[in-house]
């Protein structure tokens, strides 16, 4: 292979790398949120009353 080829197959590996890690980034992000939801609703009433929290909150 040539080093123009060289150069096509790493940007195109580069592209795929960038694109994986911005899927991680964002399954992270949504693990976090689930994992504060979570926490409200331990902490909250036992999380029996979804409608309680949206009360105190004043939704």
């Amino acid at each position: 292979m040539d080093l123009k080829n060289n150069i096509k197959v790493f940007g195109a590996f580069k592209k795929t790398v960038d694109g994986l890690y911005a899927v991680i980034t964002a399954i992270r992000v949504l693990a976090v949120i689930l994992l504060v939801l979570q926490a409200i609703f331990l902490i909250t009433e036992n999380g029996k009353s979804f409608s309680g929290i949206l009360e105190k909150i004043d939704l």
